[in-house]
């Protein structure tokens, strides 16, 4: 088997910087980003992955045409085995490799991966995957993890101007029965179903990304938003109600008088 991975990592260096270590999996693997990031350029001349720059991200206008990037880096491959699409923020399994060759992955399909674990701070990086809040995918082949091999010639829509349904639009090109999950679990770093018009969340670990690591599962909860809801409208209905009682005295009052 010869592996090849393609990632679109513009302005995610602080993220790429913890999943470089992906690289040992690849026999290749090609960073797109555009020119403007020098952060990623530097980590991969640092870490002596290669990097190429696409001028096609925001062309036409659009916010963030990923599957442009993507084909770009496609364009770049050699296609001769098997290829990868991989997001920067999705560390793949210490035994990877050796689980993809025993799978012994068909031809005709595309594959995704069954679980990600959420990694929200870099502390959860020094846990087992296991400890950690998990996603078990029941759409197969999204877009963060997308393996197929270089026989289907398939390339990305590029009608596409953000990174929402890029993906979705390029599992379709495979039939459902042919879109299948491999039994792993890799860990996605950060927030799920972010930044698909481009770098919008905190710096991976900064304060402001921490805190709202912690403030967004607690949002989700159903109970805990009326909850919130009710503490800030609690002075609101203390007002109103005092101040009907406070209309009802002056009514009686007047009501007393003319009596």
């Amino acid at each position: 088997m010869y592996l090849e991975a393609v990632t679109v990592s513009v302005h995610y260096a602080d993220y790429l910087r913890h999943t470089v270590r992906n690289a040992r999996h690849f026999d290749r693997w090609i960073i797109v980003t555009v020119p403007e990031d020098t952060e990623t350029i530097s980590l991969c001349s640092k870490e002596g992955i290669e990097c190429i720059i696409t001028h096609r991200l925001h062309q036409d206008g659009a916010a963030f045409a990923k599957g442009k990037a993507i084909n770009d880096g496609l364009d770049a491959l050699t296609k001769r085995d098997w290829l990868l699409v991989l997001d920067s923020d999705v560390l793949l399994p210490e035994d990877f490799r050796q689980a993809l060759e025993h799978a012994n992955p068909d031809t005709q399909c595309l594959y995704g991966i069954a679980q990600r674990a959420l990694a929200r701070t870099p502390a959860d990086l020094c846990k087992d995957p296991a400890h950690l809040s998990v996603i078990h995918e029941s759409l197969p082949c999204l877009g963060f993890f997308q393996l197929f091999h270089a026989s289907c010639a398939h390339r990305y829509p590029e009608a596409s101007t953000n990174a929402s349904f890029d993906d979705a639009l390029f599992r379709a090109l495979w039939p459902a029965a042919r879109r299948r999950l491999l039994p792993m679990r890799c860990v996605h770093l950060g927030e799920n179903r972010t930044n698909w018009l481009g770098r919008r969340n905190p710096r991976f670990g900064s304060r402001a990304h921490v805190s709202w690591a912690w403030i967004r599962p607690l949002i989700r909860c159903r109970s805990f938003l009326y909850m919130f809801i009710g503490i800030l409208c609690w002075p609101i209905y203390r007002w109103r109600g005092n101040t009907a009682v406070s209309c009802d005295k002056q009514q009686k009052c007047f009501a007393t008088r003319r009596g």
